[in-house]
């Protein structure tokens, strides 16, 4: 989990352009369900598209 800490608070995009196989959240999307995967990587965004948090799980 630790190889993704540097997203945090850089763009979304680079975060894509990396082709992460992930599940991103942002403030008033349908953000999907909520079943908990541990080798998923959940990477949050704020209203700017700017990274907050990443997480497995």
């Amino acid at each position: 989990m630790s190889q993704f800490e540097y997203l945090v608070g850089q763009p979304v995009s680079l975060a894509r352009s990396q082709g992460l196989q992930a599940r991103y959240f942002s403030p008033g999307a349908g953000n999907g369900t909520m079943d908990y995967r541990p080798e998923r990587l959940n990477i949050w965004s704020n209203a700017d598209a700017i990274i907050t948090r990443v997480y497995c799980g």
